[in-house]
Formats: structure tokens, sequence, C-alpha cells
């Protein structure tokens, strides 16, 4: 969402890709923790605290910001670092007298987060835990986790990592957080979720790291989240805009940042019924939560009309070659509106044959895959005419952004990086 790594390890196979925008580093940085004196996937003793979900939620409404392409990759990619970093302040526990918490299993049941009391404002840490408590965290070094696709059918996110490591070494430079520097170790796990388990498992249970952050797609991300909850290890900012992430109850460790794929599917919804009501619209859609939050989306806005209005819906499957057999599906429906679920490679292909056979439906296409450098360069500028996206972050491109702080940081950061 391509700069060099340039900090900790980023192990495997790295596809090519662009990026996106910006925001501004916290002010001061204190320390990060989990429950106290305790390992790893052992119930929490009435001694300890949980880091609070609420204090993440904290962060990211004061820290979040929209932005955008190469220069949207990159940018997006540099925002989730940011908020990333301002969240190793707000991540704090104390040493107090909680009621003790459930005892969660190897995997599958996850512990309650304690609540606040009235005197704690969310994220303020009171009195930091002390290294020897916190797994990932030593006197010099804070090592946090990560997988994201540099290889695979959704490669072009593998700038994600790319550029989130680049964003943590211009913070080592900086002198890093509370005198300590942040390790990024990024596995390639190829958008295979099965993959993404046993990486995963490799960063948790051998390089012990602090908690797992922004690890990229949707069925990862659920494929992790019982392992991860289940050992109270933080899982921040998945990268998936799924509508799974704000489970606080059955899932305290998780949490999401992306925008929700089923109330953008939304908006396409009721901007169809205001400016073209008569459309007869067709989905193409990935075979998985990704692809089927859209759907959700569309129906609870078309309600009982949905089969009146969508003529056709055809799926594929991440790991197909091609997606040629949709596009010929929903051509021959004889549909004149195509909304296209899809991540960046299958965005290219649907563009491609959609142009090869003269099809020219009012196209439009899912935020994920609303790249110049990973889907419209590829495909030709020529062949993606007219098709209509949306964005929730900054246009460095828009004039009245010229003057936007938080985008001349992030021109400056790219600068370093190219």
């Amino acid at each position: 969402m391509g700069p060099g790594l340039g900090l900790g390890e980023r192990r495997g196979e790295h596809g090519d890709s662009e990026a996106d925008e910006g925001s501004h580093a916290p002010d001061a940085i204190t320390s990060i923790c989990r429950p106290s004196n305790r390992p790893r996937g052992t119930a929490v003793s009435s001694s300890a605290r949980h880091c609070r979900i609420d204090g993440m939620q904290g962060v990211l409404r004061l820290s979040t910001r929209p932005r955008m392409g190469r220069a949207r990759s990159r940018e997006m990619s540099w925002s989730n670092a940011v908020v990333a970093v301002t969240a190793l302040v707000a991540i704090g526990c104390a040493q107090s007298t909680a009621a003790p918490a459930p005892a969660a299993s190897d995997r599958g049941s996850a512990a309650t987060a304690d609540p606040p009391t009235s005197q704690e404002p969310a994220g303020v840490v009171a009195e930091p835990a002390t290294t020897s408590e916190t797994p990932g965290v030593t006197a010099t070094e804070i090592r946090i986790g990560q997988t994201a696709p540099y290889s695979g059918p959704a490669a072009a996110y593998g700038v994600i990592g790319k550029v989130e490591a680049a964003y943590f070494q211009m913070i080592n430079d900086a002198g890093g957080v509370g005198g300590r520097k942040i390790r990024l170790i990024s596995l390639d796990d190829g958008y295979v979720p099965a993959r993404s388990v046993m990486q995963v498992r490799t960063l948790i249970e051998n390089e012990d790291v602090a908690l797992m952050f922004s690890s990229v797609g949707t069925q990862s991300n659920v494929a992790l989240r019982h392992y991860l909850n289940g050992r109270h290890v933080p899982q921040l900012f998945a990268a998936s805009g799924a509508d799974r992430w704000a489970d606080p109850v059955h899932f305290p460790w998780t949490i999401g940042w992306q925008p929700s794929y089923r109330i953008e599917a939304r908006v396409w919804a009721k901007y169809l019924l205001a400016q073209k009501p008569s459309a007869k619209i067709c989905v193409l859609f990935q075979n998985d939560d990704f692809g089927k939050d859209y759907l959700e989306g569309l129906r609870e806005v078309f309600a009982e009309r949905y089969d009146q209005i969508v003529v056709k819906q055809a799926a594929y499957e991440a790991s197909a070659p091609v997606i040629d057999p949709a596009i010929d599906q929903l051509w021959i429906s004889g549909c004149d509106t195509l909304l296209a679920a899809a991540t960046p490679r299958f965005a290219v292909q649907a563009i491609r044959k959609m142009f090869e056979l003269g099809w020219r439906p009012t196209l439009l296409l899912a935020n994920i895959s609303a790249s110049r450098s990973a889907v419209l360069q590829p495909v030709g500028l020529d062949k993606a005419a007219g098709l209509i996206t949306g964005a929730y972050f900054k246009d460095p491109g828009d004039p009245a952004n010229a003057r936007d702080r938080g985008l001349a940081a992030w021109r400056t950061f790219r600068a370093r990086t190219s």
C-alpha cells in the first residue's frame, strides 16, 4: 500500500508495488506491556492488569489519518506505522489489584480485558512494567511481528511491510521508543492462511515478539486471532476491512484498522440508487470474508429488491491463476454496471478482460485496488478510463492539500526512503 526495508528482518520473497499517506509521530513514547509476571498462555493473576482495548481505540481516534497511491500504498503503510508507534505509548499496564480475569486456553478462548477505572483515562500509563515482565521488550529493543504477502496472488501488498519497516527505521534513527529500538520481523505468508499461522507461531514461540502488527489479509487474520487471543498476544491493526475485528468480548486482543468493506458496499449501493436507479448490477467478488462483506453491504441497502437489482454475481478464488471465467459469466448476464470487489492482481485481469471483450459497463472498483501503480498502470490507463472508485486517505495530488502538515511530513519521509 517501494521503499527498501532498512530495519529488522523481512524474510521471504518480496513483491513489487506501491504505497500511501500521512500523519505525524507522537510527541512522547513510553513503554508497552502484557499482563505482568506471567508466561504466555497462562491465566492472568489477580495482581496483573490487561493492556486495555479501549486504550487502543483511543489511539486510533487521535492518531489515524487518511492517505493516498505508489503514493497510495506508501502512504497507507506509513500511516499504519505512525499509529503503531503511538500504540506503543498507550498499550500500558500498571501493577494493581484488579479482579482475576478468566483463564485462556492455548487456542480458541480469550481472556476479557479489565475495564478502566474512573480515575484512569484510557491509554494513560501510571507505572510502566519492567522489561523482565514484558515478552519481546528488552532494555534496548522492542520486537514486533508481522506477516505479509511478499509473494503469491496478493504480492502487491508486500509493499506495506516494506514501508512500515522504513518508518520504524526513521523512528529508530531519531532515538527509538523510550530509548529502545523497534525491530520489525516481517515474514512472507504468500497470502495463504495456513502459512500465516505457521509464521506467527515462529514469531511468538521462537522470536518472542511483543505483539503482531498490521498483518495483511482478511483470511490470514481470521486464522490468527484464536491463537493470538489464546496466548494474550496483541493483534494490532489487522490490515483488513472485514467486519470481524470489533469483537472485544470474544477477541479482546484483536483490533482492526481499515474502513469496513461492508460499509463501502453500502455507499456504492446508495450511490447507484441515486445516480443510476435503473442499473442492472453484477458483482465480482473474492470467495472469502473480504468479498462476501461487499455482498452483505449491498443486501442491507437493496433489501427485498436485491435479486431484482443484482442480476448476476460471480466469485473467484484467491488461489485462482486467472479470473476470465468469472468475467465471462458477468458479461453474458447483460448487466450494465459492475462492482469489482477484487485485489489488485485480479482487478488488473478483470479490466483487461473487459476491454478485450469490448464490454464497457459502469465499473465501480473496491478501494483496496484504487492504485495507479499496482492496477491502472499495469493494465493501461486507456483500458481503465471511466472507472469509479473511492479512497479514505488524503490525496497528495489534490491542490487543496498543498499545505497539509500530515502530507508534508509524509513527503519528507517518502523522499528519504525512495
